[in-house]
């Protein structure tokens, strides 16, 4: 009893030392070690850091592996001594989201509150730092990041948790807001501006459609001796240009095909008048019993009076002048619409230029969200979710849970010729919870809370790196009241890949 109590103090005291010198080496930030992997197998395959290098005076976000988001604020970063970091800032960012991830990492998952603990579950973690050159650099006050994580977990009832490196707890922060990994549908962008822009001809004939053209005075021709003709006393019509000359008579057109001399002879009751073009009108001879119309021309029988010729003058001449009024009136029309339609043409180009950009912005914002939904699928992810950071290092986002078993049963470990075990951390997972527990030794034995629900896997790392493993199926007869012995084997393979180590801790 003695020479066994004398090895085990010794055994204990040399898995101390070890575990200090692993504590020392083990983050390259020079952070506390909580994973007793005293040869280092497991923190071989821990997550990988990437490294985002910022200028710290700009907005940015970065994009991690999985489809996570980082957002970054101006100048959210400090020295130690409080003063703002302008230079080149390196970020360091990595996240655990399954259970050999946590085992790796090395970071325990027990969780006191109010006197009470728990075993924390994990809907991901996450760590991030930030480096000046060879000095860690901390969040301004004022700023804070935006993490925007992809899960696996839809549940609600996750919240978030700092680990205070220096008591090695975790601590309460608040909610996580969860949020699709769809993309937001691309909307079309609602033209508000509708103008019909016309060339400078357009306008011109548009406008000139919708003013009256001045009536050209007309000089009739000397009648044709040759031809018909016949006079008409006040008839209906429209041909007041002719009434500036007195001894006018209508010569009948040789366009009619058919001319009756016999209309002269015949009593009319109506006689009209209407201009067909500028050298034709069209009399219309109405009676009881028919209607006759013929095409025919003002003619002058003799000479025009100087009166008469001296009152035409004045009649073209303003004819002319209402045409250059006219044509005027057109030009100035024509302007004021083009320099209209330049004002629209710039509402036009704000507009078109609102269009593509939104649409270029939407599509931008499609292609991220698409690349998130790639990447988080790659990954089994089915939500992202979105927390602020107010301190750089281990966040993770959880839901604390009673240990396996609210009754621990004392284990001895044992190898299979019934050795005795002893190691500085014994790790448990539970089939379907996605957490590490870690047990330390009680003398003799180990308090592990082992669930009959669910499927155990008890397994630790010996000095030689060998993988010692108690298989689910050996918690089968365990009973509460005594100390129940547990073997544990050495896993026969050799570990080298993250494939292997996932292989080797599977549940069946």
């Amino acid at each position: 009893m003695k020479n066994k109590l004398g090895r085990s103090v010794f055994i204990l005291a040399f898995c101390i030392a070890l575990i200090i010198i692993f504590s020392i080496s083990f983050f390259s930030s020079q952070k506390k070690a909580y994973n007793a992997d005293p040869s280092g197998l497991l923190k071989e395959f821990a997550v990988q850091t990437t490294y985002f290098t910022i200028d710290p005076r700009e907005e940015t976000t970065l994009a991690y592996s999985t489809g996570s988001r980082i957002h970054v604020p101006p100048n959210a970063f400090v020295d130690k001594s409080g003063t703002l970091i302008e230079d080149e800032v390196v970020i360091t960012y990595r996240e655990m989201h399954d259970q050999i991830d946590f085992l790796t990492f090395g970071i325990p998952f027990e969780y006191d509150s109010a006197g009470s603990k728990f075993i924390l579950e994990s809907a991901g973690m996450i760590e991030i730092r930030a480096y000046t050159g060879e000095e860690e650099v901390y969040l301004n006050t004022d700023a804070e990041l935006r993490i925007q994580m992809i899960s696996k977990y839809d549940e609600t009832n996750y919240n978030m948790y700092y680990f205070n490196e220096d008591e090695e707890n975790w601590e309460y922060s608040g909610p996580n807001d969860i949020g699709s990994l769809e993309p937001e549908p691309i909307i079309e962008f609602v033209e508000t501006v509708h103008y019909n822009i016309k060339s400078e001809e357009e306008l011109e004939m548009e406008i000139a459609s919708k003013l009256s053209v001045p009536e050209e005075p007309k000089k009739p021709e000397t009648a044709d001796e040759g031809k018909y003709h016949f006079s008409i006393d006040n008839p209906e019509g429209d041909y007041t240009e002719l009434r500036t000359f007195t001894n006018i008579t209508w010569e009948i057109s040789d366009k009619n095909e058919a001319f009756d001399p016999s209309s002269f002879f015949t009593t009319w009751y109506d006689i009209r008048i209407n201009k067909i073009n500028d050298a034709d009108y069209e009399i219309t001879l109405v009676n009881a019993s028919e209607t006759q119309k013929y095409i025919c021309y003002p003619v002058l029988v003799g000479n025009a009076s100087d009166e008469e010729l001296q009152k035409f003058e004045e009649q073209y001449e303003q004819y002319k002048q209402e045409l250059i009024a006219r044509k005027d009136e057109i030009e100035q029309r024509v302007k004021q619409n083009l320099a209209l339609q330049a004002e629209w043409e710039a509402e036009l180009y704000k507009q078109a230029f609102k269009k593509a950009k939104v649409e270029e912005e939407q599509l931008k914002r499609w292609e991220e969200q698409n690349l998130i939904l790639q990447q988080a699928t790659a990954v089994s992810a089915v939500v992202s979710r979105s927390f602020s950071v107010d301190r750089m290092g281990v966040w993770n986002c959880d839901r604390p849970l009673p240990f396996p078993s609210n009754t621990p049963i004392k284990v001895r470990l044992l190898t299979s010729t019934g050795e005795p075990l002893y190691f500085p951390i014994v790790f448990q997972m539970q089939k379907g919870r996605n957490n590490v527990a870690s047990y330390s030794s009680s003398g003799d034995f180990y308090l592990i809370g082992v669930s009959k629900l669910k499927p155990n896997l008890i397994f630790a790392v010996n000095m030689e790196g060998e993988l010692m493993i108690c298989r689910p199926d050996k918690f089968i007869n365990l009973q509460d009241n005594s100390v129940q012995d547990l073997v544990m084997e050495k896993y026969p393979g050799e570990i080298k890949t993250d494939e292997e180590l996932v292989n080797a801790l599977a549940f069946n």
